[in-house]
């Protein structure tokens, strides 16, 4: 008989999404060095990039059957030795059609990845406490994205891009080795098998209106959210900011993203994920437009820490409406995989869409773009509480 678990399977989840996050990171870090190195062009490393997130688009579909056969604990290790590989493939690439597979097998891991350890987090916390799990859950990610790829950077620079794939690529694959051998000798509840016989179709998932409304949310903020990093530093450059500066943005925004993705997720189980979501956005939209028009250096660092709690604290949120609009937890891999790939098609049209806008109208003119389309998102938020609603009183009759 397994013996229990020395510690909670949030602390191992958590752990495991800091990894995955760090190294999916470091992907992207690496690309200028070896562009450099290999003579690649911005087209050839966009296209790099693009194979990243479109084949973590089309793995987060079938993650979830792939966590039913496997077990959803193995399958975040699975991730886990596939993109820990493909990092250390890396540094053996000789050529860009080789980096091509390379980035597109990374890919595969980080898309299982997120869908199942989401799913894993909302199942294994209580419906009232759930805003606070994706909270924290989601800030792992953000503390290993940060930690991972900075010391990364430093060590490309004194060991060379291909030196630092090859230690962190097998660092990552023998820390992978520990954790699956300690964990595996433990008795888990992170187990997705018993709860096949629970699970709809995915056109059941997809016909659900709340579920809609979670996915549309979620594409529409990410475009306003998740691009405004990209752009900020051409707007800052373009007010005339001195570029040695652009890293104190960067450290405060990162301070706001902590702070938000931790505390909106305690004020969802507070106050209801739906109007968190809504009062959100709207300061996000408000500061959005106030960056676009301010030029003093100093009331952009604070806007940059605001934005960073409002951009980043909408994630808790909106994981933990996509468990809300789900009726039974065995779909909840479903769910996530479709909100997932929602998420992706947005993240990968709107950098270009938006620097279109900023090519053809200026860079200020990309964030009124941003603003617009937060706000847009309001309207299906309205239409997810509405339906909730509609829920709550058809339930009680």
């Amino acid at each position: 008989m397994k013996l229990p678990r020395p510690f909670s399977n949030h602390t191992l989840l958590h752990l495991l999404h800091a990894i995955n996050d760090g190294v999916e990171a470091s992907y992207l870090l690496i690309l200028p060095f070896l562009a450099l190195d290999l003579q690649l062009n911005q087209t050839q490393v966009g296209a790099l990039g693009t194979m990243l997130v479109l084949f973590g688009a089309l793995l987060a579909i079938p993650a979830g059957a792939i966590s039913f056969k496997v077990g959803g604990l193995k399958s975040l290790f699975l991730s886990l030795v596939i993109y820990g590989l493909g990092l250390f493939g890396i540094g053996f690439s000789g050529n860009y059609v080789h980096l091509l597979f390379i980035f597109a097998w990374g890919g595969i891991g980080f898309g299982l990845f997120h869908p199942i350890s989401f799913a894993l987090v909302a199942r294994s916390s209580e419906r009232g406490s759930r805003g606070s799990a994706m909270g924290s859950f989601t800030a792992a990610g953000e503390l290993g994205r940060f930690a991972i790829s900075t010391i990364l950077a430093s060590s490309v620079v004194f060991l060379g891009w291909r030196n630092s794939a090859f230690i962190y690529g097998a660092g990552v694959l023998i820390i992978g080795a520990f954790l699956y051998r300690f964990t595996m000798r433990h008795e888990s509840s992170l187990e997705t098998k018993p709860l096949f016989q629970e699970h709809d179709s995915f056109g059941h998932v997809v016909r659900n209106g709340r579920f809609l409304m979670a996915t549309a949310i979620n594409m529409l903020d990410n475009v306003a959210s998740q691009t405004i990093f990209l752009f900020l530093p051409f707007l800052l450059l373009y007010r005339g900011v001195d570029p040695a500066l652009l890293g104190a943005f960067t450290g405060i925004f990162f301070v706001g993203s902590l702070f938000g993705r931790l505390y909106f997720g305690k004020l969802v189980d507070r106050f209801g994920s739906a109007w968190v979501f809504i009062l959100s956005e709207c300061v996000m939209v408000f500061f959005i437009i106030v960056l676009a028009q301010v030029t003093l250096f100093p009331f952009i660092l604070g806007i940059a820490f605001l934005l960073g709690i409002v951009t980043k604290g909408t994630g808790p949120i909106v994981k933990t409406m996509v468990s809300e609009s789900v009726e039974h937890q065995g779909n909840f891999e479903k769910a996530y995989g479709i909100n997932s790939v929602g998420a992706s098609i947005a993240a990968m049209c709107a950098p270009i869409a938006l620097g279109m806008v900023s090519d053809a109208f200026g860079i200020v003119s990309s964030f009124y773009v941003m603003a617009f389309m937060g706000a847009l998102a309001i309207i299906p938020g309205i239409g997810f509480m509405v339906l909730g609603r509609n829920f709550s009183s058809q339930t009680r009759t």
